[in-house]
């Protein structure tokens, strides 16, 4: 189906009405009273609850929304988020495998829902856990991670529905993934800073919005638990002689 992107947020338009498709949501929910969701032809069970208000939803997006699809549906269907193509796939783009220019890296699942992934560099330090959330249109990272990382002069201002609205100076690094398989990334990304809230709220160093990994393609693979990331323009290529000198012996793709 179609990719819509309003104000950073990934959509889906599902018989007739916009989703929100959010892996930073535990579950799925709406505003126009359905009980069930068909989505290429598998129907899923959709809370009728309103866990975000409807104004605050249409405002922060941009668009008038009819729910949130989040990970008890995604889970089951798996999901590619191909920005290149403007296409939304629940399920796994066909052809796909490991290369060098397509990386797969395992993530864990916290408090049984969350996405989270000890794999992501920042200025080639670890970042910790990361929450990838397709619900994120800025990423964040915690205070101490900030401190590593460079202001960037440009002041960001986002209404989160987890921590309020969030406010701040973007800090800038280069990002990368904590395996001799991706070499080839190399990202420059812009991040703001989360208070000591983050960790209050989910124990997350970071949450990293989807387009931050990838510009081209995320597939996000529940049943072997990893995340494909295509390799975009962005990209300048690692120094791996650095890289191990930094690390020594670095993990391999599962």
């Amino acid at each position: 189906m179609k990719l819509i992107i309003s104000n950073g947020y990934v959509i889906a338009e599902i018989e007739g009405n916009l989703f929100v498709v959010d892996t930073g949501s535990p579950v799925s929910f709406n505003y126009v009273g359905l009980d069930q969701l068909t989505i290429d032809g598998r129907r899923y069970t959709i809370d009728a609850s309103v866990l975000c208000p409807k104004e605050k939803a249409d405002s922060i997006t941009g668009v008038d929304l009819a729910g949130f699809i989040g990970m008890d549906i995604l889970e089951k269907a798996n999901l590619t988020i191909d920005y290149e193509n403007k296409e939304l796939l629940f399920g796994i783009k066909a052809n796909v495998k490991p290369g060098p220019d397509f990386y797969f890296m395992p993530f864990e699942r916290l408090i049984g829902s969350y996405i989270v992934t000890d794999n992501i560099l920042l200025n080639m330090e670890p970042i910790g856990k990361a929450l990838i959330d397709t619900g994120a249109p800025i990423s964040f990272v915690s205070e101490s991670i900030a401190k590593r990382l460079e202001k960037t002069d440009e002041h960001y201002e986002q209404d989160s529905g987890m921590f309020g609205v969030l406010t701040g100076e973007y800090r800038k690094g280069s990002m990368r993934f904590n395996s001799m398989a991706a070499a080839k990334y190399n990202v420059p990304v812009k991040v703001g800073v989360v208070s000591g809230l983050l960790r209050a709220v989910a124990p997350v160093d970071a949450v990293i919005g989807a387009d931050l990994l990838s510009e081209k393609c995320i597939i996000f693979d529940f049943h072997n638990m990893r995340i494909g990331v295509a390799l975009d323009e962005r990209s300048k290529g690692l120094d791996c002689e650095a890289f191990l000198k930094k690390y020594g012996q670095c993990k391999l793709d599962k």
